[in-house]
């Protein structure tokens, strides 16, 4: 029987070498490929294999990291519960693994989640909360990120005084 598809080969290439980590990144890679085409549920799918091969192996970096991509995706189709849910896991295991970095971007994700909802003070709650992980872990860029997503969301409910304050 012909290959369904052009990966065919590859993947039975990274299955006989047993490579799962790299299998389980290409498939990452792909979903993010077609997340960035906004073919969603392509990348959905592509993302919940990386997904199970990440847990049956047991690398627990790539898991959370997909957990964290299936909830951006998931943001995408405004299903933000579900995509809320992903994020609570990557950050979980991000914290198992010591993993402070990636425990802030996932808060971080989780703050965007409920902006994104329009539920704007738990969208701060995380947003500040994601700001002090982000500092002590030393990422600048990503407590910008949160104090400027902080002051978007006091500036929606009309606060644009205190969404100054963020800014300075």
């Amino acid at each position: 029987r012909p290959p369904r598809s052009t990966l065919f080969p590859y993947t039975t290439l990274f299955r006989s070498l047993s490579i799962p980590k790299l299998e389980g990144q290409s498939l990452g890679n792909i979903g993010n490929v077609h997340h960035a085409a906004n073919r969603l549920k392509l990348a959905t799918r592509y993302q919940e294999k990386c997904l199970r091969l990440a847990k049956r192996f047991h690398l627990v970096q790539l898991e959370a990291n997909t957990l964290g991509n299936l909830g951006i995706v998931w943001e995408e189709q405004e299903n933000y519960p579900r995509a809320r849910h992903y994020h609570a896991r990557a950050k979980r295991l991000a914290l198992r693994i010591g993993d402070a970095i990636g425990h802030a971007r996932h808060m971080y994700n989780t703050a965007v989640s409920y902006a994104f909802e329009g539920k704007e003070s738990l969208a701060r709650k995380w947003f500040l909360a994601a700001e002090h992980m982000a500092f002590v872990s030393g990422q600048d860029e990503l407590v910008a990120d949160c104090l400027f997503g902080r002051a978007k969301s006091l500036t929606r409910t009309g606060r644009g005084v205190e969404a100054e304050t963020c800014l300075m």
